[in-house]
Parts: C-alpha cells; sequence; structure tokens
C-alpha cells in the first residue's frame, strides 16, 4: 500500500493511456501486463496510481507503440475529467484563475512530486510545472502530455480558444515537425523551464460550469478524498492542516474545524495536543507558507494577501511576516520578483 508520503497520480491517467494506445491496437492486457495494478482496481471510479509505475506505463507505451512522440497523442486527449474528484474542482471553478490554484493545491497534496506555480507580470501569465523530487521524475513523454494537456483543459473549460506558448527544457526531438501540426500552440524547447505562457487576461476567463455553491463542496470532497488515499491512520493534525483551508474562502476558525471533523472544540484541541501541537501552530505554518508563495506569484497586492489569509489589517500580516522571515512582506516580495 501507497504511504502518505509516496507520490501518486490520479488512477484516470491509467485509462487514458489505454484509451490512447488502442490506436496501435494495443490491449489493456498487454499494456498492463507485468503491472502491479490489478486488474478490478481499473474498474474503480477514483484511485490513484504509485508516480513510478506510471512512468513504466509510460515507457512500456511508447516501446509496444513504436511512437516516441505518444506524449503528444496523450496531451491532446487529456481532459479535466483525468484529474478525477480534482478535475470536478476544478470544473466548477469561477475562472481559470482559480481552476488552477485549486487543482494545483490538490493535487500536490496527493503528488508532492510535481508542483504549479502561477506567476504573472503586467501582460503574461506563467504556469510553470516544477519537479522537486529528483527521485521522482516524469520523462519526456509525461511532461509533454502534461503540457500539451493543460492547455487543452483550459480550453474546454472556458469554451474559448486559449492562446500561448509552451517552453519544454528537453531538446527539440525528431519526431516534433512530424507531430507539430496536431498542436494549435507552439513549444519552444531547450528553454530554461517547463511552462506554459499566455495572455494575463485568460485567468480571469470565466469557466463555463462555474457554480460556487458546487465548487465549495467539490473542494471539501477532495479534501476528504485525498484525505483517505493518503490511509485511515493519517494523524489528526495532518487532517486539519488538509482540511482548515480552503482555496477560496480563506482559513476556517477552530469552531468550524471540530464541526468538520465532527468533534468538539475541547476534543479537538486535546488530540492535537497530544500529538504535540495545537490549531494556532496549524494555522501559523500554513499562513507562512501561502504568504510566501503568494507574494512570490505577485497575483495580488500585500493588502489583498493580508486579507485572504485572515488579517485585520496590513500592519499585523506584517508583523508576523517579519517573524517568520525577518523583514516585511514588502521586502520580500522585492528580494524574489
Amino acid at each position: 500500500m501507497m504511504s502518505q508520503h509516496t507520490p501518486a497520480l490520479p488512477g484516470t491517467f491509467v485509462k487514458l493511456l489505454i484509451d490512447t494506445v488502442a490506436r496501435w491496437d494495443i490491449s489493456e492486457e498487454e499494456l498492463m501486463e507485468g503491472s502491479s495494478i490489478p486488474a478490478s482496481t481499473l474498474q474503480k471510479t477514483f484511485w490513484y496510481v504509485d508516480f513510478l509505475e506510471f512512468n513504466r506505463l509510460l515507457e512500456r507505451a511508447v516501446n509496444l507503440t513504436g511512437e516516441p512522440g505518444l506524449g503528444i497523442h496523450l496531451g491532446l486527449q487529456m481532459s479535466v475529467t483525468c484529474l478525477g474528484m480534482i478535475g470536478f474542482a476544478a470544473m466548477v471553478a469561477k475562472d481559470v484563475r482559480e481552476a488552477i490554484v485549486v487543482s494545483g493545491q490538490f493535487l500536490q497534496m496527493r503528488c508532492p512530486a510535481i508542483r504549479m506555480r502561477l506567476d504573472n507580470d503586467n501582460s503574461m501569465a506563467y504556469l510553470t510545472v516544477e519537479q522537486p523530487m529528483p527521485e521522482y521524475q516524469l520523462h519526456e513523454v509525461g511532461i509533454t502530455s502534461l503540457l500539451i494537456g493543460i492547455g487543452q483543459m483550459g480550453q474546454a473549460l472556458t469554451g474559448q480558444k486559449m492562446t500561448g506558448i509552451g517552453e519544454i527544457r528537453l531538446p527539440e526531438p525528431a519526431y516534433y515537425d512530424r507531430l507539430s501540426p496536431l498542436i494549435n500552440s507552439n513549444i519552444c524547447f531547450g528553454q530554461p523551464h517547463d511552462r506554459l505562457i499566455f495572455p494575463l487576461s485568460h485567468l480571469d476567463k470565466p469557466l463555463i460550469m462555474a457554480d460556487p455553491q458546487a465548487a465549495r463542496l467539490a473542494r471539501e470532497q477532495c479534501k476528504k478524498a485525498l484525505g483517505a488515499a493518503s490511509g485511515s491512520h493519517q494523524k489528526l493534525t495532518m487532517q486539519v492542516r488538509d482540511l482548515v483551508f480552503d482555496e477560496v474562502l480563506g482559513f476556517y476558525d477552530m469552531d468550524e474545524m471540530a464541526s468538520k471533523l465532527h468533534v468538539s472544540r475541547r476534543t479537538l484541541q486535546r488530540q492535537l495536543g497530544e500529538e504535540n501541537t495545537a490549531f494556532s501552530d496549524i494555522v501559523e505554518r500554513l499562513r507562512e507558507e501561502k504568504a510566501s508563495t503568494l507574494l512570490r506569484q505577485d497575483e495580488r497586492s500585500i493588502a489583498e494577501i493580508a486579507d485572504y489569509l485572515g488579517y485585520t489589517d496590513t500592519a499585523n500580516f506584517n508583523r508576523a511576516f517579519k517573524r517568520w522571515k525577518g523583514m516585511t512582506a514588502s521586502q520580500y516580495k522585492l528580494s524574489v520578483a
């Protein structure tokens, strides 16, 4: 069984791979031969596949089909449903920005090997796919399919054409000229980052299925499903950490958190104490992490970030930030610009 620290991807990516290689008359049984994934698991609605196991399946798929550019075919077939429950949360988000933030944060909870970072300047947005764990790296097929797939999902969610370019660190492969007519956007190889670059205005494009109430419920279900996937013995500290912050509404207070966990406030305090922590400590650590991320992204003003993280005013936020980093939020923002 995978531990909560083992990177895993939604099992729907395996189903996508099975459907794609079928074009080359490769059967499900042939692709999955030698895999550690039971046939019964493939029939489940929501499940997760070990990151390294999925990488092995990608390599096997390339060998069986003889198509080194399989990543392009995979990316073009990718839809938001490939993200499972996370995809539904993204589908009913308010706009493209919210969909990226929600899906990125939930994906990282189960797959810390992949991190999506959203930055912008005055006119352009930059969605970078980072791989911070050297032992867990998507190879060429995986990273190509992911970048192309994100672009496909953006167009499907908005119902509008999404312009932009892709950048990939890998050198240009020999098959690219043959397959490039299939792609609507340009891809530049040999770049410093794996990322998509598109007009900043795209972030504010509304989604076809936007629904605030459904979005909130979907985020709650994502957290519960991710918690269950991490194992029934997950520490209360981690449960609180996963649930206490809503990617759109901000932090829940202690009474709201106790209600979500179906315990009393006093019981929550006591059980966290048994794990040598406190509710306020968990919130404090999360605030520091999210404040640093938001300041690096340069998407909101310092006042907006302070309000989003639950501070009554900017002065209180700056005092907390100086305690964390030894500098004010403004100084930090300049240092990472």
